[in-house]
């Protein structure tokens, strides 16, 4: 049975859903205003993009059912939060859990975790800073992001070696099903130290997909790009997304840089969108490859989505289905040149200071 969607009861600015059927790790999709704008938005950089998606976790932690998924009566003392740098920077959940839940106790590990390529596999090259604080944690808690999932595999390797036995690991990513491949290879291993131990996974906005293969999209970078073609998204953000937004080169770029050097973000996503203006590709090829539409009415289109979707009602749906029609529409009648050169020219507005060349600073 393919994966579908079943929502659980909770404020309406942060929707949460479990991803059926069960599996031996708990798996979840967070959707929330914040986390939606961010991934629709890639100029949103530097701090703002940080403070999104703070913000979006901080509403979902402060939800009936968090609330009740992170008690903890010893202020926090079980768990730890580990921070893979830079990306896992960017969660600040020893904050987070001051401010929803008062906890003063939450420890915190660092380790730096940088993959390289090595023919068809990825390998971790720097990870010489390590820094655990794990006496006396029951919980481990962590978030990056997640394409082939190198870094999981490497904080997983350390941790094994130490005298630590975990109750949990609790992990929230913008990540692609590597992400339970890696966990649940590692879940025999956890066990045998302690038979209780129990992995979470919190998605957020939707489980994305990863190029595999080079030429798989245009101008798309194989092993690295997170893509919405054929993910499974939270219904919230398949409704908020734009023609810009599904056509662009990955759901999310290097968060690293993007929250840390925002000229190089910049660069990533301007060169992107110049080498579409020069190829000979068209808004509605791209975006017919990135989001193909295979439905040939109505009826077909609602009984796909509520494959995925069993609880959304008919009236959503049909307000989804009329949504993909006019954004159809809209992007064949666009003049692709004229949509190319408004796209760079709002980016390079965005980042006035920015000096177009290749070399990174």
């Amino acid at each position: 049975m393919s994966d579908y969607l079943k929502k659980i009861a909770g404020p309406t600015n942060a929707a949460l859903y479990r991803i059926c059927p069960a599996s031996s790790i708990e798996r979840y999709i967070i959707s929330t205003p914040a986390t939606r704008k961010i991934l629709n938005m890639p100029e949103i950089h530097g701090f703002e993009y940080t403070y999104l998606l703070r913000k979006g976790l901080e509403n979902f932690l402060k939800t009936p059912f968090a609330a009740k998924f992170f008690a903890d009566a010893g202020g926090g003392a079980k768990y730890s939060a580990l921070h893979f740098l830079r990306g896992g920077l960017n969660f600040n959940f020893i904050e987070q859990f001051y401010k929803c839940y008062g906890f003063t106790k939450v420890n915190a590990s660092f380790m730096t975790s940088q993959r390289v390529q090595k023919g068809k596999h990825w390998q971790i090259k720097h990870d010489q800073y390590r820094k655990f604080s794990l006496e006396g944690v029951t919980s481990l808690i962590a978030g990056d992001v997640i394409a082939t999932g190198t870094t999981l595999q490497n904080g997983f390797d350390c941790i094994l070696d130490m005298d630590v036995k975990l109750d949990r690991f609790i992990f929230f990513t913008i990540g692609t099903p590597y992400t339970e491949k890696i966990i649940g290879a590692y879940e025999k291993k956890f066990r045998k130290k302690n038979r209780n131990f129990k992995a979470y996974i919190f998605y957020i906005e939707g489980r994305f997909e990863l190029v595999e293969k080079k030429g798989e999209l245009p101008f798309a970078i194989d092993g690295t790009d997170l893509i919405r073609t054929k993910a499974l998204l939270s219904p919230e953000f398949e409704a908020s997304q734009t023609i810009a937004s599904r056509i662009e080169r990955c759901a999310i770029y290097d968060v690293g840089a993007r929250a840390f050097n925002w000229r190089k973000h910049f660069r990533d996503i301007v060169e992107y969108w110049q080498q579409l203006s020069k190829s000979e590709y068209s808004v509605p090829e791209i975006y017919n490859l990135r989001h193909p539409f295979p439905y040939a009415d109505y009826d077909e289109y609602e009984k796909a989505k509520k494959k995925i979707w069993p609880e959304l009602s008919k009236d959503t749906v049909k307000r989804l289905y009329e949504r993909e029609i006019k954004m159809l529409l809209r992007t064949i009648k666009l003049d692709s040149w004229s949509f190319f050169a408004q796209r760079l020219k709002f980016l390079k507005n965005s980042a006035q200071t920015i000096k177009w060349r290749n070399d990174d600073v």
